[in-house]
């Protein structure tokens, strides 16, 4: 009789309910491991010194160091190298002639726009650069409008009295005036009659003059 009890007792129909503690428990799957996610491909590092040699850096600046240069000396490989990984889509984006092409396009602009025997801003502001007289028959003389010449007098100087100037002009006004720095802003503030360097005659210029 007891052992048809425990017969019993072990049946499904006993055990449907899932609380006897008699019957054999189902297990329980163990849970699947979960994938780990994929690592994120490391970013590029900036470093272009594998597609951008030493040799290479000084055969595209052949004149940086030359006497005619004030800032001869300041710019050098390692420096340009060193400042790209603080940039480091930069050359190192698309297929390597892309990444060549960038750098190309780079030093094709800043090339074009420190090339010239321009004094620096630094020397004009602080009256330490004195005019050639080829700067002064161009009627580059020391003051602010120099300086917008140094910077981007082929499209706002000689004659094009381009409202760039002006609003140049009006923030350097109002921060030498009294409620900034209280210091007189100088003389020579345009650069209406002056040629930009490495410009010769230029017509809205000799019609002004």
């Amino acid at each position: 009789m007891l052992q048809q009890v425990r017969i019993l007792r072990t049946t499904e129909a006993y055990c449907e309910g899932g609380c006897q503690s008699q019957c054999t428990p189902t297990p329980i799957p163990p849970a699947p491991t979960p994938t780990p996610p994929s690592p994120t491909p490391p970013g590029p590092s900036g470093d272009l010194s594998d597609i951008f040699s030493r040799d290479q850096f000084y055969t595209m600046l052949l004149h940086m160091n030359d006497n005619a240069c004030p800032a001869r000396g300041f710019f050098t490989y390692d420096a340009f190298i060193t400042a790209a990984k603080s940039f480091p889509s930069f050359g190192n984006t698309g297929d390597l002639a892309t990444r060549k092409k960038e750098i190309a396009a780079f030093f094709g602009q800043t090339s074009h726009e420190t090339t010239g025997p321009k004094p620096s801003c630094h020397d004009v502001i602080t009256g330490q650069w004195q005019p050639s007289a080829a700067d002064i028959a161009a009627g580059r003389l020391p003051g602010y409008g120099l300086i917008t010449n140094i910077i981007n007098g082929g499209l706002e100087c000689s004659g094009r009295n381009v409202p760039q100037v002006k609003d140049r002009i009006s923030f350097y006004t109002r921060y030498c005036g009294d409620k900034i720095f209280g210091v007189d802003p100088g003389s020579n503030l345009d650069c209406d009659k002056q040629r930009p360097f490495n410009e010769g005659s230029n017509v809205f210029l000799d019609a002004a003059i």
